[in-house]
């Protein structure tokens, strides 16, 4: 169904992980959408990971979000991020 690639950005040094598709079918599409309007509507939610962007093209979706290493999210959520 998906497919995870990670990206350094150098001038934030951190990691991201984009978030897209193997088979771009209509149904995977709509799937992947829907997931990141999700991500949208529970954005001020402490147990969501933030979406930093994202593409709602019907012909190729991705997400991009954060990338946590070493700890769990939970951690980083009572940090306060």
């Amino acid at each position: 169904f998906g497919r995870i690639k990670l990206f350094y950005d150098a001038k934030l040094n951190r990691n991201f992980v984009q978030k897209s598709l193997i088979n771009s079918i209509p149904e995977n599409c709509e799937r992947l959408i829907r997931e990141g309007k999700m991500y949208l509507k529970l954005a001020n939610s402490p147990n969501i990971v933030d979406i930093v962007s994202y593409d709602f093209n019907h012909l190729n979706p991705s997400l991009l979000l954060p990338y946590y290493e070493l700890e769990l999210v939970s951690k980083v959520v009572e940090k306060g991020k």
